[in-house]
């Protein structure tokens, strides 16, 4: 519904603790809302709102470091692909890469090395 309707600050409307829908959905590792809402910020008529892949929920994770702490190696490789930034520090001053090596999530972090 969510989707359907198109509403732009549904879309990045974020939460008590700073997640958007599309933290939830690299939080969830739901795929298919994870890749209709990339498709969506890449409209032209959502181009605003296109530095959602790099947001930041108030611990300062991104969706990226998110689909590293929960282990979605899938979405990992998505957000990489559609240009999620790996340098943005969380506000532990680690980078998802960084949380993905402490946490040993190789199956990402070959995803990574291959790209």
């Amino acid at each position: 519904i969510l989707i359907a309707k198109g509403n732009p600050s549904l879309l990045t409307a974020p939460d008590q603790h700073g997640n958007t829908p599309l933290h939830e959905a690299a939080t969830s590792g739901h795929w298919p809302m994870l890749a209709c809402l990339v498709k969506k910020f890449e409209a032209p008529e959502y181009k605003k709102h296109r530095d959602q892949i790099d947001k930041q929920n108030n611990s300062g994770d991104t969706p990226l470091h998110l689909a590293f702490q929960f282990d979605h190696p899938d979405i990992v490789e998505f957000l990489v692909r559609k240009g999620a930034d790996l340098a943005i520090e969380n506000n532990q001053g680690v980078t998802a890469l960084q949380l993905g090596e402490g946490l040993g999530r190789e199956d990402s972090l070959d995803i990574l090395r291959q790209a």
